[in-house]
Formats: C-alpha cells, structure tokens, sequence
C-alpha cells in the first residue's frame, strides 16, 4: 500500500482510453453524425476529467494500512494522509 502505481496500471488510465476509443470510433463509423463529433468529444473529456479528479480524492482519503509480523503476533496500523 501506499505506492505509486505505474499509469497504465490505473482504473483513470483504462477508463479514459477505452472510453476516448469509443467515442472516436463510433465518430470515425458514423454512429454519431459529424455535427455531433465536437459534443461528443467535449463530453467525453469532461466526464473522463471529472471520473479522474474524484478518484484522485477518493485514493488521498483512504487510510494506509500496513501490517507488520512480529513473531507469533501481527500488527496492523492506519494512518491517515495530512
């Protein structure tokens, strides 16, 4: 816990790619018509910008736990962030 993960490891990532895929791809097939490729686009952007930065409030509020072995005992503690 508590380490950084590589970014291609991250829900963020794989949310914001498959969902940019998507869009693109469903302009490009003609799913969505052309005069709505910049809406679509823009509203991608922003739902991918809003999922991230709540999940960047939600991962600094969580508690970081770590457990420790010590001998026949173990001992579990949490901090929290600043």
């Amino acid at each position: 816990m508590g380490q950084i993960k590589a970014g291609f490891k991250t829900s963020e990532f794989w949310v914001t790619l498959l969902s940019n895929v998507i869009g693109i791809l469903g302009v490009i097939k003609g799913v969505v018509p052309p005069q709505y490729a910049p809406w679509v686009v823009g509203a991608l952007t922003v739902l991918n910008s809003v999922y991230t930065v709540a999940r960047t409030f939600v991962k600094q509020q969580a508690p970081m736990t770590a457990t420790t072995v010590v001998g026949p005992a173990t001992v579990t503690t949490t901090t929290t962030k600043p």
